[in-house]
This record gives C-alpha cells, structure tokens and sequence, in this order.
C-alpha cells in the first residue's frame, strides 16, 4: 500500500507547555472493521494530541494492533517531545494501513504492559539511563470493536488493578453496539471513568473529547518525581493447572482466538 500522511485536524488548543512529564503511549486497533480512511482519522487524531496535548519533557510510544499476528511495536519509548516530537510525527505520517481482521485487546494490551515493566526495569530506558521509573505511565487504548479472544474484563481486572498504568479507553462506536463492560474493567482504579465513547469517526467527534484527553497528560499534575528505581515484579500468566511463565512469548505468525492463560493468584 502506498504511504499517505495522516490527514490533519484543525487545532483547538495551543501546544502544551505543562511541568508534566509522563511515559504517554498509544495504543490503535486496525482491525478488520477500521477501512483506510479510517485508519487515516485516527492517525491524524493522534498525530494532534502529540503535536498539541502532550508535554515537553514527556515520552511517546505506539502500536497497533488486530488479529493476534498484527500487534506491532510502532515506535519504542521516544522523548522527549521538546526535541524529539518530529520522530513521533514521521512515524504516524509514513504507517501504512493493512486490514487484519480480529480485535485482539487482551493479548495486544497485555504485551503492552509488559513492554512498559521491561522498559522501566531490564531495559534500563531503552538503554538511555534517564530515569523513565520517575515517569508516571498512561496508555491510550483506541478501538472501534468488542475484543476477540481471551475475555479482556477476567484476570486483566485483578492486573490493572496492581498496576501503576493510567489507562484511557476511547470506543468508537458510530452503531451504539459496543458493549463497554467488555473492556471497561482496564480502567478499574478510576471506575470506568476514563472510557470514553465517540459515535463516528468524523474528525468533529475527536475534538469534543480532546479536553478530556489534554487533562490527563497536559495540566500539571504529573511532574517528574525523583527517587532510585524500584524493583518491580514481572506479571506471571498461568495456566488452570497453576503454571505460570512471566511474558506471553513471541507474537503468533498467525491469527487466530485468545492466548495466554489466568492471572497468578
């Protein structure tokens, strides 16, 4: 597929200039039911949030996501956005869309998490010693589909639960038929508070929820703090037999249902 550059949204903010400093990451379904143009509006979307809600000294990631075979790492751990947002930029202008069937969120969020413990504990930052653990982290979760596979709202409810990670859901749901509860258990700690449901994918209906999104990444309550790192404990996956292994293994090479087993008790 040719490349296209992610269309534009008019701006209803001026550019962040907040004291936050987070670890912000995006996660995109591209699933089957998400056509190219589509696809296109929520890229731009998130092409506006870095370039206008997100904080200077704060870090970007991406990914997308679908069928099991799908999830991507678009982009690791880049920051900061004062000298580092045209990165994010080039990588959301030049992605191009590949429809991939099924709307894998357990598996997809689950490596996710998993990537931000590695990246705060073994990884060491990416290699950059800059002190990411001092970073609080949230995770925008953008999906337009019930997920597939593994029930999200079993054992990620008890994870989400134990983790430190803010997580934003954003359901487009243009036919109303999205049944929320199937994923609202991801923002536990905050209720369900934090999912917040469009009915289009028209750029108009991503500027209503734009002040919703700013406030949580871009008001100045998420300073950098400062403290040795921690030591954090990787989850464990467990099967109903009580064997447990800390990751989910290499991405399948096929689609398919669900992976993974129980939460360790």
């Amino acid at each position: 597929n040719p490349t296209t550059a992610a269309p534009s949204i008019a701006p209803t903010y001026v550019a962040c200039d907040s004291t936050d400093a987070m670890n912000v990451v995006f996660l995109m379904d591209e699933s089957g039911s998400v056509d190219s143009t589509e696809w296109d509006v929520i890229l731009g979307f998130v092409k506006r949030i870095v370039t206008f809600d997100v904080s200077p000294e704060s870090y970007v990631a991406l990914y997308e996501y679908a069928a099991l075979a799908a999830f991507q790492e678009l982009l690791e751990f880049t920051g900061p956005m004062s000298t580092e947002q045209s990165v994010v930029i080039d990588e959301l202008d030049s992605n191009n869309y590949t429809p991939a069937g099924q709307t894998e969120t357990w598996d997809a969020v689950n490596r996710v998490l998993d990537d931000i413990h590695l990246y705060k504990t073994n990884d060491n930052c990416n290699g950059n010693g800059d002190e990411c653990w001092n970073r609080n982290d949230i995770l925008f979760l953008i999906t337009d589909g019930e997920p597939t596979g593994t029930d999200v709202c079993g054992d990620m409810a008890t994870r989400m639960a134990q983790s430190d990670v803010d997580i934003v859901i954003v359901l487009i749901d243009p036919n109303g038929d999205i049944d929320e509860t199937k994923v609202s258990c991801l923002d536990v700690v905050d209720g369900g508070l934090d999912v917040i449901r469009l009915d289009s994918f028209e750029g108009d209906a991503f500027t209503e929820i734009e002040g919703r999104i700013r406030s949580k990444i871009c008001d100045d309550d998420n300073p950098i703090s400062t403290g040795p790192q921690p030591q954090f404990n990787p989850w464990q996956y467990c099967d109903d037999e009580g064997n447990c292994s800390i990751g989910l293994g290499p991405i399948p090479t096929q689609g398919g249902g669900g992976q993974g087993g129980a939460a360790d008790p």
